[in-house]
C-alpha cells in the first residue's frame, strides 16, 4: 500500500478531467518503419486526436503498457516484449540491447472514434530532457507506478514535469508480483 502522503498527491489524478484541445504534433516522430498496419486508416479529424504521454521511473513498465494498449486496441496483432527487443516504440539498437527507452517514441491507436497517440518516454534519469521536451506537445499523461519498487526519486521528478500542467491518470503496474 502506498504511504498516505503519496496517496494524497495522487488523489487529483483520479478525478475526471476533460481533455484540452489538441496541441501541435509537428515535433512527434512517425511510427517505426518495422511497424506494419493491416490497412491504412483514413486521415484523422484533428479535433479527435489526443497526444498522451506515458511517464514513470525506469523499469516501471511504460513500454510494456504501451505495447499492451496497442494490442488491445487492434493497432498491432501481438504485443512485443522489452526482454525480446521487439517492441514498437523501442527501435534504436541501444534500446533493444539495454532494454530501456532512450528516445521518446510515438505509436498511434484508434479508440472509440478518436486517434490516441501514445508517447512512450524514457524513465532513466540520464534521459530526463526527453520527458521535458515531450510534455509541451501533450494533451494528457499516464503516470505508471511500479507496485513492487513504489515511488522513486525519478517518479517524483517526472511528476513535477506534468503535475498541474496536464490532465493525468495513474496506473499501478506489476501488482501480480511478490512484494507488491
Amino acid at each position: 500500500q502506498l504511504p498516505a502522503a503519496v496517496r494524497l498527491r495522487l488523489l487529483p489524478l483520479l478525478s475526471a478531467h476533460r481533455l484540452p484541445p489538441p496541441r501541435s504534433t509537428a515535433s512527434l516522430r512517425p511510427l517505426s518503419s518495422s511497424h506494419k498496419r493491416t490497412a491504412a486508416p483514413p486521415p484523422p479529424d484533428v479535433s479527435r486526436v489526443r497526444n498522451v504521454g506515458i511517464f514513470a521511473h525506469v523499469d516501471a513498465g511504460k513500454t510494456t503498457l504501451t505495447e499492451r494498449l496497442l494490442e488491445l486496441s487492434g493497432a498491432i496483432a501481438h504485443a512485443g516484449s522489452v526482454d525480446s527487443g521487439n517492441t514498437v516504440t523501442d527501435h534504436l539498437p541501444a534500446e533493444r540491447e539495454r532494454g530501456i527507452t532512450i528516445q521518446s517514441a510515438c505509436a498511434a491507436l484508434r479508440w472509440r472514434g478518436a486517434e490516441v497517440r501514445l508517447i512512450d518516454t524514457p524513465g532513466h534519469v540520464d534521459f530526463g530532457v526527453e520527458v521535458s521536451r515531450c510534455a509541451a506537445a501533450l494533451d494528457g499523461a499516464v503516470l505508471v507506478l511500479c507496485g513492487v519498487s513504489g515511488v522513486q526519486a525519478q517518479t517524483e521528478a517526472v511528476w513535477s514535469e506534468i503535475a498541474g500542467r496536464l490532465p493525468a491518470a495513474c496506473v499501478v503496474n506489476k501488482m501480480d508480483r511478490a512484494g507488491a
